[in-house]
């Protein structure tokens, strides 16, 4: 295929590709050169496609699971906040009524101080006291089975400010 030369009438002279018809839809389309060893590719293998989606899916569970941790971090720390609180209502009822409340669910601790759906869904709250000498209270809010929340286990706060475990505060 040698291209054609042309001479305008102002004589620059310039070339024209050879073209090729079309044979379904009859228009004429020049002819793409084919770039490296003649290999004309048009599209990707199956492989390659492959290739693709199992890097993506590789990605894709380790940003879940990142994301799934993040999120568990996140309810567990609303539900320190609300034990920070509702220790803090405890030691003002103490100096009111030289007694701690029990709570026995989720209900009875959203009567004392609002207890937010964050913490209501995914952790049971109960309030244990004894009378002493000297009276103490131990909060505990342990998690609803089911959820992601049940790996990180009991979280307990006492009168004293004594966390549990440790290593979750």
């Amino acid at each position: 295929m040698v291209p054609d030369f042309m001479t305008d009438s102002n004589g620059v002279q310039s070339f024209r590709l050879p073209v090729v018809l079309n044979a379904r839809d009859s228009q004429a389309t020049p002819i793409q050169p084919c770039s490296g060893f003649g290999n004309c590719r048009r599209g990707f293998t199956l492989i390659e496609l492959m290739v693709v989606v199992v890097v993506i899916a590789i990605l894709a569970s380790i940003a879940y699971s990142s994301y799934a941790n993040q999120i568990r971090k996140a309810r567990r720390s609303a539900a320190q906040s609300y034990m920070m609180a509702f220790s803090a209502k405890e030691q003002q009822t103490y100096l009111d009524t030289r007694q701690f409340s029990s709570v026995a669910d989720n209900t009875a601790a959203d009567a004392i101080l609002e207890l937010d759906t964050t913490v209501s869904s995914y952790y049971d709250i109960t309030v244990t006291t004894t009378s002493g000498p000297p009276p103490t209270f131990t909060i505990t809010a342990t998690p609803n089975g089911g959820t992601n929340q049940y790996v990180d286990g009991a979280l307990t706060l006492d009168n004293s400010g004594s966390k549990s475990p440790s290593d979750k505060w």
